[in-house]
């Protein structure tokens, strides 16, 4: 929680700004997501940076686990339908910065209509996720 608070105060001229997130993923999971494509050069203009995302197979239903790349923020949704996992995202990363306590004028930031999102696939070199 620490690295949060400390990432939130140390940028608060990104607050009002529009956000772009890339949310980089399995070559499986990227096939299922819809939006625009990101390239490898491209970065998040976000507080939290990049987002990593995959697929984990628990029972008795999958999960989608998305972590930050700056404070390591994990974040799990149900993956299905895949077509709205970014919004769903959206919603539980609101919730999960809540249960932290983050400054309540950061969430809506971060989590709100004004954010645009990218998916790329991970770079194996940098992401721990398996293909």
């Amino acid at each position: 929680m620490r690295r949060i608070d400390a990432l939130v105060r140390g940028m608060p001229q990104l607050w009002m700004m529009a956000h772009e997130v890339i949310v980089r993923s399995t070559r499986k999971l990227v096939k299922r997501l819809s939006g625009p494509v990101a390239s490898d050069a491209d970065r998040s203009t976000a507080m939290f940076g990049d987002w990593y995302a995959s697929v984990l197979p628990w029972r008795p239903r999958h999960v989608a686990f998305l972590v930050s790349e700056t404070p390591l923020l994990p974040v799990m949704v149900p993956p299905a339908p895949a077509s709205t996992l970014l919004e769903r995202f959206a919603i539980q990363l609101a919730a999960v910065l809540r249960r932290h306590r983050v400054d309540q004028t950061v969430i809506p930031a971060e989590c709100s209509g004004t954010v645009d999102y990218r998916v790329g696939a991970t770079e194996p070199q940098r992401a721990g996720v398996n293909e």
